[in-house]
């Protein structure tokens, strides 16, 4: 799986930043300090949908009830939920056409992402299918200016 996904990201110009295995996270004990870790600290202070593509909006949607909860009640959540797999921040470079023609992608400017699957190869499938609509959009407007 492994050479696939180097030849995924390489057509997609697909990058992970962060995993996070909520499973492992949640039953370590991470969130008995009522924080939650890097890279997840954008939880306690507010995210938007936007932040999120496919199965990782069902996360988003836990939040907003949890304006002024603790780590550990969130966590509680995602628990209850069945939310225990891969949440996967991703992201691509901006897509910059070049007058004279042709496409240039710089990782100077990126679009980030989180995705969620229950395994990292669902999160993976996640992941791609956003970079593959993200390179479909700014091939429409011609990249960004």
């Amino acid at each position: 799986m492994s050479a696939q996904r180097f030849e995924d990201a390489d057509q997609l110009e697909l990058r992970v930043e962060h995993v996070c295995d909520l499973a492992s996270l949640l039953g370590s004990g991470a969130l008995e300090d009522k924080h939650f870790p890097e890279p997840l600290e954008w939880i306690e202070d507010g995210c938007s949908e936007r932040d999120f593509f496919g199965r990782a909006i069902e996360i988003f949607q836990l939040l907003p009830a949890f304006d002024e909860a603790t780590a550990w009640e969130i966590g509680e959540a995602l628990i209850t939920s069945a939310h225990l797999g891969f949440l996967v921040q991703v992201s691509t470079p901006v897509m910059k056409r070049l007058k004279g023609g042709g496409d240039v992608f710089s990782w100077g400017r990126k679009y980030p992402i989180w995705v969620y699957g229950d395994t990292f190869d669902e999160a993976w499938e996640e992941a791609k299918r956003w970079a593959a609509e993200r390179r479909a959009q700014e091939a429409q407007k011609g990249g960004a200016a």
